[in-house]
């Protein structure tokens, strides 16, 4: 069906997109601008042949962005990052309407916008990095001195702590030594800091290039579906 073809080309071009995207948010944690804004000049034409070939609902349309775009302007206020926000307001435009071709997704679950699923199945996966963490902790440290920070963050030399990450502790401009599970960034007078206290390893957290999983979880909402109502359901079927 023409459909089947024509979402399957829209699924490919998003996803180069997000590609490219992650490829800067890993190498640079910063996304050029410059890519949503291609991404809304090949938008345009691809959405103008969707409503005359498909003829749907505008009003749908638009409750399905508005509620998108809401949602995703919330998301640096909840420490994710402005390319996060942009990546999800962008495939809310590209899919409006949860795409449906050939035989994805296998879990047939609408209720939904394409992005906000997309969302749902990239925070499920972003635990991944937590348990990595406490792999290599557990490794490196032993059980002995297990804490949350285990889950969140390694210990490192303080001569070479990584370019993008957050510590953990640090020592104020007063002296004071001080905790952080949100993190601090790693500047320079606080690094001097922590030298002249005779500190040689610090806690330091990962800055994630959530693009990555924001890919991963596009991928898996397209093919498979929404994996939260999809636990929900297995959960709900073995207990009866």
């Amino acid at each position: 069906m023409i459909s089947d073809l024509f979402y399957l080309i829209k699924f490919i071009i998003f996803l180069l997109i997000l590609l490219v995207a992650s490829f800067f948010d890993i190498r640079y944690r910063i996304v050029p601008p410059k890519l949503w804004i291609l991404a809304l000049i090949v938008l345009i034409p691809l959405n103008l042949y969707e409503f005359l070939l498909f003829n749907y609902d505008l009003l749908n349309y638009l409750i399905s962005i508005l509620l998108t775009v809401l949602i995703s302007l919330a998301l640096p206020y909840l420490g994710f990052g402005g390319a996060d926000s942009k990546a999800l307001i962008a495939l809310a435009l590209f899919f409006p309407v949860y795409p449906k071709f050939y035989y994805f997704p296998f879990f047939k679950c609408f209720l939904l916008p394409l992005a906000l699923v997309t969302l749902i199945n990239s925070v499920i996966f972003a635990p991944l990095i937590s348990i990595y963490l406490f792999i290599i902790n557990l490794k490196k440290l032993g059980l002995h001195n297990l804490n949350v920070k285990y889950f969140v963050g390694m210990k490192v030399n303080i001569e070479n702590i990584p370019k993008f990450c957050a510590l953990l502790e640090y020592i104020d401009e007063k002296g004071n030594f001080k905790r952080s599970l949100k993190g601090v960034e790693p500047s320079n007078s606080i690094i001097r800091n922590m030298k002249e206290a005779g500190i040689k390893e610090v806690w330091i957290t990962p800055l994630l290039p959530f693009i990555v999983f924001i890919t991963i979880g596009y991928i898996i909402s397209v093919i498979l579906g929404n994996l939260l109502f999809l636990l929900l359901d297995i959960i709900i079927h073995s207990s009866t």
